[in-house]
């Protein structure tokens, strides 16, 4: 057989094999990257929280929530905001409340 021939083959089963495990790896990746910017959507769409920055992350189990709240929020209540986002189970809440400094005249 030769090289020319070889090349306009049809793919093999192994090689079509591969092509659905590659899809396979990358829907699910791509369907979590979504659920980590739905999160940051849901909790940056909410008028009374203010971030100076907000990263999520996803976890094997659930995601991450970190950065700087800006606002008087209690935190549990930005982790049930998250928890709203479809597939969002467990929600580690590392934020940092920012208070401002009292100054007493």
């Amino acid at each position: 057989m030769s090289r020319k021939s070889r090349k306009s083959a049809a793919p093999s089963s192994m090689q079509k094999s591969a092509e659905c495990t590659t899809q396979a790896v990358v829907e699910p990746a791509n369907r979590l990257h979504q659920m980590e910017e739905d999160v940051q959507r849901q909790l940056l769409s909410e008028p009374n929280l203010q971030f100076s920055s907000l990263v999520v992350r996803r976890l094997e189990d659930g995601i991450c929530i970190e950065g700087v709240l800006e606002s008087e929020c209690d935190k549990k209540a930005i982790s049930e905001l998250a928890r709203q986002v479809a597939g969002v189970d467990r929600v580690l809440n590392h934020l940092l409340q920012h208070r401002p400094l009292c100054k007493n005249h």
